[in-house]
């Protein structure tokens, strides 16, 4: 037995599958996701594709990396900035009182 998943495009298309597991020629299981399910009641258009689970997964990875790259070029900066702060300190003396 083979299984396929098929995105049904045309009504009439839909009418010819339940007709074909009408004669026992193929089985139909709605095979929706709970994943699935939760795009679809926060309001996902009909016309939109709905995407994957893991289209979705590698689009947060990407973001996340380049939040991280983004934060730590930050903390270079802020470090850097604080070296020179110091170094620049240290180049003019003790403070005076």
């Amino acid at each position: 037995m083979e299984t396929l998943q098929i995105e049904i495009l045309n009504p009439k298309a839909k009418k010819l599958l339940e007709d074909l597991a009408s004669q026992n020629f193929i089985a139909i299981r709605n095979s929706n996701s709970p994943f699935q399910e939760v795009l679809k009641k926060i309001g996902v258009l009909k016309r939109e594709v709905i995407p994957s689970e893991e289209e979705i997964l590698l689009e947060v990875g990407e973001e996340r990396a380049a939040r991280y790259k983004q934060n730590m070029t930050r903390a270079n900066l802020d470090t850097n900035c604080g070296l020179l702060l110091f170094e620049c300190a240290l180049m003019q003396g003790p403070i005076k009182q």
